[in-house]
């Protein structure tokens, strides 16, 4: 753990080689559970093989600190990201950012081009609601619908049936999916950041 403000902000180092490589989950996650999956494992076992590894469960959701407000703007979760760094002595790593921490991980790099010397951005969405210039997203009344049914269902066996599709299409059955997002935030939280990436433009 590091302190970022007052907040204890959790992470894990793992892997050796000659690339330092911090890694930033979307949606929410969890540091432990992470290696419960037969996918994740695989993948944080590969990136591990050659570089050494920091990956973060940002404020708010998995072993990091919950919290009792509304997930905080993408400039407060980057100088978490930078205390991590700075209490791991990674000077200028890479970073990895995925789904809706690739928004995070891009504007690091654009915030702070002397700490990064990498940027990888997987699905990245430029901006959270429909609008002219960016016809591909939700309307507000889609995302209204959908943050109800996420703070209702969060943590049943029915929501997951209903949304494994869209979070976990390669994960096997059973209670694996379940438990992962039961283990890396309530159902506020997880309203809370599927909120902030809403408002991300």
């Amino acid at each position: 753990y590091v302190k970022s403000s007052d907040v204890s902000i959790a992470y894990q180092v793992f892997g050796e080689g000659p690339v330092d490589l911090v890694c930033l989950p979307g949606f929410v996650s969890n540091l432990y559970w992470n290696w419960e999956s037969p996918g994740f494992r695989r993948l944080l076992t590969r990136l591990g093989a050659f570089a050494r590894v920091a990956i973060i469960d940002r404020r708010g959701v998995g072993l990091s600190d919950r919290l009792s407000k509304d997930l905080p703007p993408l400039e407060v979760l980057i100088d978490d990201i930078l205390a991590v760094l700075d209490d791991v002595e990674m000077d200028r790593p890479a970073v990895f950012g995925w789904q809706s921490a690739s928004n995070l991980a891009m504007m690091l790099a654009a915030s702070n081009p002397e700490r990064v010397s990498a940027l990888i951005a997987f699905g990245a969405n430029p901006c959270g609601l429909r609008k002219p210039d960016w016809p591909h997203n939700w309307s507000q009344e889609e995302w209204d619908r959908d943050l109800t049914d996420l703070e209702d269902g969060w943590g049943t066996q029915g929501w997951v049936d209903d949304h494994r599709r869209q979070f976990a299409p390669d994960e096997p059955g059973g209670d694996w999916v379940l438990y992962s997002f039961q283990m890396a935030a309530s159902p506020t939280t997880a309203g809370q950041s599927e909120r902030l990436d809403m408002q991300t433009d």
